[in-house]
């Protein structure tokens, strides 16, 4: 009976090294699934991330790209508008003188109406003053005739 009392011991004993061992192996293969777990998750998040970054660095490129065309286009408006302000003088500077040219035109025209009126009065009174001349000079004939048959 002891050693049936014995034997029960040691087969118990080793029920329940077996017991640990079979927990220790589940503890073991648990760890081992969650470490499994955390490097898909990990490498799943690793992912991700350099997906993040390379979005962010196509997105700094285009920012670079596009800071780079509104300053182009920052240069062209500053060049256009300094084009448009000499155009602007120039266009005044022509209206000026269009402005001098017409008032010299009506100028010149005004001295022409009055050089031309000017001539026909002097062309009437030339032809005024022939007139008189012309009679004068017929009675002066027929005075002149007078006198020659007069004396004569």
């Amino acid at each position: 009976i002891e050693r049936e009392e014995r034997r029960v011991a040691d087969l118990d004993a080793q029920l329940g090294a077996a017991r640990e061992g079979i927990a220790e192996q589940r503890r073991a293969s648990g760890d081992r699934a969650r470490h499994v777990a955390r490097a898909r998750r990990l490498e799943l998040l690793e992912r991700k991330l350099e997906l993040s970054h390379q979005r962010c660095n196509a997105a700094l490129a285009h920012n670079g790209d596009l800071r780079k065309r509104i300053d182009g286009q920052r240069r062209e408006r500053l060049a256009s508008l300094a084009v448009q302000r000499r155009l602007e003088g120039e266009v005044a500077h022509q209206r000026a003188e269009v402005g001098r040219v017409a008032n010299a035109s009506a100028r010149a025209y005004a001295a022409l109406d009055a050089a031309q009126a000017e001539m026909r009065r002097l062309r009437t009174q030339a032809e005024a003053e022939q007139a008189e001349f012309e009679a004068e000079a017929r009675e002066a004939g027929v005075l002149l005739e007078q006198e020659r048959a007069e004396r004569g």
